[in-house]
């Protein structure tokens, strides 16, 4: 899947926050419905616990666009959009991480 990846810092750490948000909300219809309680938070604990990591890395200046795919991605390959409504958000995080940023 080929997709555009944010063109600038701040883009690719809005993109991360956004997702964070949808992190949140998704534990909190999960913790609403506790059928789903916890299926949805044994994933959600590792995807926040890398986002964050990589805003912290982002912040602080020290990120480091390139490599090999970020540590949540076998999750993300797992599941499906029904369980992961921002899992092309994660690919797009993902795919800025290995190969930067989107370059005109």
């Amino acid at each position: 899947m080929v997709m555009k990846r944010p063109t600038t810092v701040e883009d690719y750490r809005e993109l991360i926050e956004e997702t964070l948000f949808d992190v949140d909300e998704l534990r909190a219809a999960a913790d609403f419905d506790e059928d789903e309680t916890g299926e949805s938070l044994g994933f959600l604990d590792p995807l926040e616990d890398e986002l964050r990591r990589l805003l912290q890395a982002l912040t602080e200046d020290s990120y480091r666009f390139g490599g090999q795919d970020l540590a949540f991605m076998p999750i993300v390959n797992r599941l499906g959009l029904t369980a992961l409504p921002f899992k092309i958000q994660l690919i797009q995080i993902n795919e800025t991480h290995v190969h930067g940023l989107e370059v005109d």
